[in-house]
């Protein structure tokens, strides 16, 4: 079995859980999330555009959130677990939904009659065998001077001051997957194949021909602090709105110290290669 038939496997555990649960902050998992996702869309409201895609969307649950904000653009989501997407398509049937269009295929067979302003690829990158064939096939479906927005773990979640200490005394160090079967995610975790820091993330996308316009991270807290945090965040549930709003803060004004010390980086790049194919 390759590894899009395991990640198919996967999808069709986890569909329904991706379009809800996992963004849900009802649990801590999810209240990360939610957070994470939360400082993302905001970062996207700067950005002027009429249509986005994203690769890797699962059941779509960042697609619907965006649509609902953006009725008069165009969004597109691919994924290649095929459960991932009938649940995303179930729920643009069921809401009516009249914007975004789904699609289970590779990114490198993927068509589209018209380039996207925007590429999303959030929690992606660390999961593809070669990221390199996933960037360029992203490159050929922006517009001239696109937009390419990643995001993924800062050091596999441990670039938090406490994670790196963590790493610094061996209590953690990262052990890259090989399979991505559902019974193996459950026992391994998120089944990423590498990691990145801010250094390596900008390297790989200058060298695929990508401009930093920013570089960032977000959720600066981690294990077991943050699970005190949300308990408190749980029985108040105004300081949600709160919390969430110090993240894009922290994420927007103190870029180099959210770049280094966070669980999750945020890249934003602008094609530089306008004669792309």
């Amino acid at each position: 079995m390759d590894y899009r038939e395991q990640y198919d496997d996967y999808s069709k555990s986890r569909a329904q859980y991706y379009l809800r649960d996992k963004f849900s902050t009802v649990t801590s998992w999810g209240f990360r999330n939610y957070v994470r996702e939360s400082v993302v869309v905001k970062l996207i409201e700067k950005i002027e555009f009429n249509s986005l895609i994203d690769v890797g969307c699962a059941s779509g649950h960042t697609l619907f959130k965006l649509s609902n904000i953006y009725p008069d653009s165009s969004f597109s989501g691919i994924d290649t677990g095929e459960k991932f997407i009938e649940v995303a398509k179930d729920n643009v049937i069921s809401n009516k939904i009249n914007n975004i269009n789904f699609d289970c295929c590779l990114i490198e067979k993927y068509s589209h009659e018209s380039k996207f302003d925007i590429a999303i690829l959030l929690e992606v990158i660390e999961h593809v065998i070669d990221e390199e064939v996933l960037i360029k096939s992203i490159k050929s479906l922006l517009v001239n001077n696109g937009i390419l927005i990643v995001s993924t773990p800062n050091l596999n979640g441990d670039g938090t001051v406490y994670g790196r200490f963590l790493r610094a005394v061996r209590l953690r160090k990262f052990t890259p997957a090989f399979d991505f079967f559902s019974e193996g995610t459950t026992k391994h975790g998120d089944q990423h194949v590498r990691e990145f820091d801010h250094n390596s993330l900008e390297i790989l996308m200058s060298l695929n021909g990508f401009d930093r316009i920013q570089l960032t991270g977000t959720l600066f807290i981690d294990f077991p602090f943050q699970e005190y945090i949300y308990k408190i965040i749980r029985r108040i549930p105004l300081l949600l709105k709160y919390y969430v709003r110090i993240e894009i803060f922290m994420a927007v004004k103190s870029i180099f110290l959210s770049r280094i010390f966070s669980r999750h980086l945020i890249y934003i790049g602008k094609l530089k290669d306008v004669n792309h194919a």
